[in-house]
């Protein structure tokens, strides 16, 4: 019984953590007024030459008009961690750092680990945006993402997630 019982267990998490893994990024909004980007329809970058003048130009986090910031583990889901007022402008130079990455090509099959930090960004303006850190979908093609190492005070701020 016990065994059955651990085989429903183990089944249920990776249900959930499927779910987490589908939870996408798209342009739209969900309910609860957050953006999400969606990963389908990816293609890959053969050189600059093919890149849209659109996408050079796409700025990966607005830093302006913050009004709070919170990194999130686990792919996006669970709790995240609100980042303290005192280290809000630190994050906020780190994520001003983020370019899409044009040398490096986003297959299909992302390594495992990729975007299991997310950030989400709410603004004066009410509007809230959630991103993970690894890539990025701009005008349904996957980039990957470069950025200036993390500040002191991440991984503090990345431990008090949780899933639940």
């Amino acid at each position: 019984m016990k065994k059955w019982s651990v085989f429903i267990l183990l089944i249920t998490v990776l249900f959930s953590l499927t779910a987490c893994l589908e939870r996408s990024h798209t342009a739209t909004q969900d309910g609860d007024g957050t953006n999400y980007n969606s990963y389908t329809d990816t293609q890959s970058i053969e050189n600059a030459d093919d890149i849209d003048s659109e996408v050079q130009s796409t700025v990966v986090f607005d830093t302006e008009n913050v009004k709070r910031i919170t990194l999130y583990s686990y792919y996006g889901c669970g709790i995240g961690s609100d980042v303290p007022a005192e280290h809000l402008q630190e994050i906020i130079t780190w994520l001003d750092s983020f370019e899409i990455d044009f040398e490096r090509k986003a297959d299909d099959l992302l390594p495992p680990g990729t975007n299991t930090v997310h950030v989400e960004i709410e603004y004066l303006d009410g509007t809230v945006i959630k991103q993970g850190i690894d890539t990025i979908t701009v005008e349904g093609a996957r980039y990957y993402l470069s950025r200036s190492d993390f500040p002191g005070c991440y991984q503090n701020i990345l431990s008090r997630t949780s899933l639940s």
